[in-house]
């Protein structure tokens, strides 16, 4: 079996998960260095291992020295595809970057092609759908004991920029990733764009997607959206309902998960998110897409490009009032169209 070197960057709270699960995919992935700016998270993340991986503050020089085979990096979407283009320009086979992949289409369909042509392996990291409360509702809908599936409602209290990917993402994957052909959105409220400069949000987003197969999505983020349960914490009330033709199965990110089916009632409440066992899946299976081509990735970067281009669509349908086809056709920035248009 094939040990693969690694490299991260970035060591601040969700780059210490990835930290400590590179750490537990030993002996397929050796986490070789880590890199940050501020050598005091630097320290800290590589203290939460027990110590080992050799220490950086220069991303370049860490990959000059060390040649990873497995560039990991969690840091803000403005940075991610200059971090693409150092891999690549390094010589890295594959590469993990966090969600959202950038911070407009173009950014994130260079990114893609980028990796593509340099023959690199791109996975952005909707580690949610290892986690046994979302594979246990797949597992349901995959079943057929839902009958057909008519809709999905996935919802985020947390806002657009830090959950719509992930929602749309495994909205497209509780539907065999059946693409979204047509959107339409609604955004307001300009609250966030300032408290959360690096992922500029509006403090509503709602979007109803049109999948090729006929299924429907409905994705919201924020102020007006419903909580999955109440006393469940900001940032994992969230989840999502799948409705068929025979029942009912529901995934709730702080709780676990609950369906009505053909054959009864049944729930788990012994599985919510984790951020650092949800995470060792995601990177293990890159090793296994380097193993053999045949064996894509969940997360790959395709999936995420697509996932990305919804979420920016139904921007745009907010901002224009009018359905929207996809693939986009235009090159509008729709970041920046947000912060100047959209209504308080």
């Amino acid at each position: 079996m094939k040990t693969y070197t690694v490299a991260h960057l970035g060591c601040g709270g969700r780059g210490t998960d990835h930290v400590r699960a590179l750490a537990a995919c030993k002996p397929r992935l050796k986490l070789a260095a880590l890199c940050d700016l501020d050598s005091g998270r630097l320290n800290a993340a590589s203290a939460s291992i027990g110590g080992g991986p050799a220490p950086y503050t220069d991303v370049d020089a860490m990959l000059a020295k060390e040649k990873p085979d497995i560039f990991s990096f969690c840091t803000q979407p403005n940075t991610r595809l200059a971090l693409v283009e150092a891999g690549v320009r390094h010589g890295v086979k594959g590469i993990v970057m966090e969600k959202p992949m950038a911070l407009s289409v173009q950014d994130a369909r260079t990114l893609c092609r980028t990796a593509d042509k340099a023959g690199v392996k791109l996975v952005v990291s909707h580690q949610h759908k290892y986690g046994k409360h979302w594979q246990k509702v797949r597992e349901i809908v995959a079943s057929g004991k839902l009958g057909r599936v008519r809709t999905i409602h996935a919802t985020s209290l947390g806002w657009m920029q830090h959950y719509a990917t992930h929602l749309i993402d495994y909205s497209m994957w509780l539907n065999d990733y059946s693409p979204v052909v047509k959107v339409a959105g609604h955004i307001h409220g300009r609250d966030h764009f300032a408290t959360w400069e690096s992922h500029p949000s509006p403090g509503y987003f709602m979007g109803h997607m049109v999948f090729a197969n006929g299924v429907h999505g409905y994705v919201e983020c924020g102020t007006f959206t419903p909580e999955q349960e109440p006393g469940i914490s900001f940032w994992m009330n969230a989840g999502a309902t799948v409705v068929g033709t025979e029942g009912i199965a529901r995934v709730i990110v702080g709780r676990g998960w609950e369906a009505v089916t053909r054959d009864g009632v049944f729930s788990g409440h012994d599985a919510s998110f984790d951020g650092v066992k949800d995470s060792i899946p995601l990177h293990l299976e890159v090793a296994d897409w380097l193993d053999d081509e045949a064996r894509l990735h969940s997360c790959r970067g395709e999936l995420a490009c697509h996932g990305f281009e919804v979420m920016m669509a139904i921007c745009l349908s907010g901002l224009e009032h009018k359905p929207v086809d996809l693939p986009l056709s235009r090159n509008d920035d729709v970041t920046a169209r947000m912060l100047a248009e959209v209504p308080a």
